[in-house]
This record gives structure tokens, sequence and C-alpha cells, in this order.
């Protein structure tokens, strides 16, 4: 059904493009009246055009409303709801930091630890 109005919501979206091109422009009219004695020009003499155009602005905005509260009905579910709560308990853990001033330059980092050097690191 969702997908059925999705594609009905495409046509009519161009159709109204369409019509509204098709329109004629009518004289004096500005950008926020028509020129007509108020601000939506006289509506008893409003062409088939425009009625046309009304009606499928009216399913354009009411399909919109329906498809909008039928994706919120299904989505009954959170991204909150799939964390663990296990997870979100665990206490971080401390990192083990190691004192930088204290590191010998003359010694090689990128060589092996034999088990003198290991001997020799735990008796300092």
């Amino acid at each position: 059904m969702i997908t059925f109005l999705t594609i009905l919501q495409i046509f009519c979206s161009f159709l109204i493009i369409a019509l509204v091109l098709l329109q004629p422009a009518k004289q004096g009219a500005s950008a926020f009246s028509s020129g007509q004695g108020g601000p939506m020009g006289n509506a008893a003499g409003s062409t088939p055009l425009f009625k046309i155009t009304m009606v499928l602005a009216a399913f354009l905005m009411l399909s919109s409303i329906v498809i909008s509260r039928t994706r919120i009905q299904e989505a009954k579910t959170s991204a909150v709801d799939d964390l663990k709560i296990t997870e979100l308990q665990k206490p971080a853990q401390e990192e083990k930091v190691t004192d930088l001033t204290t590191v010998d330059p003359s010694k090689n980092a990128a060589s092996p630890a034999t088990p003198e050097k290991v001997k020799s690191e735990k008796t300092k």
C-alpha cells in the first residue's frame, strides 16, 4: 500500500507541476495577490485547471500524512531498545599509562626483549 501511494505521489507531483505551468497568467497579478480583490482571488471564476490543481494538492498532502503515520506505526521499536543494558553498566577500564619522562633514550626500543633486559628492568 505504501509503495502504491508513493508512486501516486510522484505521479501527482509531476502532474501538479505541469498544471501550474499550463495555467494562464493573470493580468496585474503580483507574487502575493492575484489582482482580483483578495489574496486568493475570485474562487467563483476559477478555471478547471485551477480546480484540478487544488484537488491534486489536497491529495498530495493527505497521502503524505497517511504514509508518515503508517511508517510511524510500523517502526514501534527504537534504536535505544537494541542496546544491551549490561554494556551500558560496565565500568570503564583504566588504561595503564607509562611515564614518558623516565624512558632512557640510549636504549633501542626496537630491539627484542631478552631475559637479561627484563631482569635489569625489574631491578631498577
